[in-house]
């Protein structure tokens, strides 16, 4: 995937100021979401735009709001959103996540966040902004704001490492935010799963709802799976 850009079959991403740019797990987490079909969709550090512009393609009501910390990111989504066929559908705002406030609550939450709690951080700041959990972002700080923007019953997408994942659930489980989706994503057959990605939902009681498990490869034989694919179809152009 270039640098300087990756045109989908619908749209094409500029990623000449975001620090994290298009990845294969972000698009199969894009792919992977299944809904809200209507409603109103945060995408919270939205960065490129990606996962709000592949949202906009495959639910044709929803209307989707990216919010972006980092200026440079956030010019890129704003630009990306701006020359996309669904533009009337997508709003970019230069804000931070954890103290954004909106008119009315959203249906559903979407986010690749920074996942890494222990690692070491990125010698670049946008990107160890992007990838790590630091002062600026926590999960508990995040966790906080999902529980003031998301409506009850409304669901929270997220990826993350494994290692990770079990401490957003256990902290999220604390707001009453518990998992019903969880698909685990590895490489091919011999790895094991390097990504989570989880369907949450926010209810009144902390009774646990039944979580459905799942698990996707991204390859075998050498190029994407046919599960990767049927996937991917809709958005890459050489997949017909």
């Amino acid at each position: 995937m270039k640098a300087n850009g990756f045109t989908f079959k619908q749209f094409h991403v500029e990623q000449n100021g975001a620090a994290m740019k298009v990845t294969t797990d972000a698009c199969v987490f894009g792919s992977w979401i299944d809904g809200p079909p209507t409603g109103r969709v945060l995408d919270a550090g939205t960065g490129t735009g990606l996962l709000a512009l592949m949202l906009a393609q495959r639910f044709q009501q929803l209307e989707i709001t990216g919010v972006e910390l980092e200026e440079a990111a956030y010019r890129d989504a704003a630009l990306n959103f701006s020359k996309s066929p669904f533009t009337s559908r997508l709003r970019a705002v230069c804000a931070d996540v954890l103290t954004f406030q909106d008119g009315e609550p959203f249906d559903a939450i979407v986010c690749n966040p920074p996942f890494f709690l222990n690692a070491l951080p990125a010698e670049s700041k946008p990107r160890n902004m992007a990838r790590h959990a630091s002062d600026t972002f926590s999960v508990d700080g995040f966790l906080d704001a999902v529980a003031r923007l998301l409506r009850m019953n409304g669901e929270l997408f997220l990826i993350l490492p494994p290692a990770e994942a079990s401490v957003w659930m256990e902290k999220a489980a604390v707001r009453n935010v518990f998992p019903i989706s969880v698909c685990q994503l590895s490489h091919n057959q011999d790895r094991t799963p390097h990504r989570w990605m989880i369907s949450m939902r926010r209810q009144d009681t902390d009774t646990k709802p039944a979580c459905a498990e799942g698990n996707l490869r991204l390859f075998e034989n050498g190029t994407y799976s046919k599960e990767i694919q049927a996937l991917l179809r809709p958005f890459y152009l050489y997949l017909d």
